[in-house]
């Protein structure tokens, strides 16, 4: 929990930057804008249950769905790839 802001900080501003100094943009397709950041967001607020839990001495399952829901990063990559080819025609 305590190196939680990492998740957002390699995953969103990193990708923006590096997006930033070759002059293109992360993400074109505003669906895919959108499916990453709710992966991103997802795996935050998992790590963050995961330290509460941690914290309070208990185990649950929960912490256990947030990496499959982590899916949404590769959804988004695919939406990305899926516009590309849909706007190059």
């Amino acid at each position: 929990m305590y190196l939680l802001f990492m998740i957002s900080l390699v995953l969103g501003v990193v990708p923006n930057l590096i997006a930033k100094k070759t002059g293109k943009t992360f993400l074109e397709s505003e669906d895919a804008q959108a499916t990453y950041k709710m992966g991103v967001l997802t795996f935050i607020f998992g790590s963050f249950l995961k330290g509460v839990f941690d914290i309070y001495g208990t185990s649950s399952v929960y912490p256990t769905l947030y990496l499959p829901v982590g899916v949404l990063l590769v959804a988004a990559i695919g939406l990305e790839l899926y516009y590309k080819k849909s706007v190059a025609k």
